[in-house]
């Protein structure tokens, strides 16, 4: 269990681990597009989609994918599949 901002954090790490990206956590905004915020493409996406799926043992289908966009609609989405937020 853990809080909606420790969610961020992780889905931030994951991201700049897979995708061994030298941004730091702040340079990548939670409500802001990932394609415009870092040059995300779809490729990368699904390698995100992976790694998730493996992280929080949720299944992420490809239509499912394509809306999440930004960081909040990644945790949004986790949230959704995994009830394990602490308030």
């Amino acid at each position: 269990m853990f809080s909606e901002k420790d969610l961020e954090i992780m889905v931030k790490k994951i991201i700049i681990d897979t995708l061994k990206l030298n941004n730091n956590l702040e340079e990548i905004p939670s409500n802001e597009s990932l394609k415009d915020s870092i040059g995300l493409d779809s490729l990368d996406m699904i390698e995100i989609q992976l790694v998730l799926q493996e992280e929080f043992n949720i299944d992420i289908t490809d239509e499912d994918l394509s809306t999440m966009t930004t960081i909040e609609n990644i945790c949004s989405y986790i949230l959704g599949k995994n009830n394990m937020l602490v308030k």
